[in-house]
C-alpha cells in the first residue's frame, strides 16, 4: 500500500475488483473451453494472468492497476 500511495479504501476496492473478475471468469470459462478446447484456453488465459501479475509487480501508479483490470 505504501509503495503505490493507496489508502485503505482504495486497497479494499482493488481487492474486491479481483473477486468480481474471478466470478465472471468462472462463469464464462466453460463456454470458452467448449469453443476452443482445454489447452488453447489455458494458453490464452495464462497470457492474461502473467500480464496481470507483471502489472501488479511493476506499476508505480494505482490508476494504472484499475485501468488494466
Amino acid at each position: 500500500m505504501e509503495d503505490l500511495g493507496l489508502s485503505v479504501a482504495e486497497f479494499s476496492f482493488f481487492g474486491s475488483i479481483l473477486s468480481i473478475g474471478s466470478l465472471l471468469g468462472a462463469a464464462i470459462s466453460g463456454k470458452i473451453t467448449d469453443l476452443l478446447g482445454r489447452k488453447l484456453t489455458m494458453w490464452i488465459l495464462n497470457l492474461f494472468y502473467i500480464g496481470g501479475w507483471l502489472a501488479i509487480a511493476f506499476t508505480k501508479v494505482s490508476a494504472l492497476l484499475l485501468f488494466l483490470l
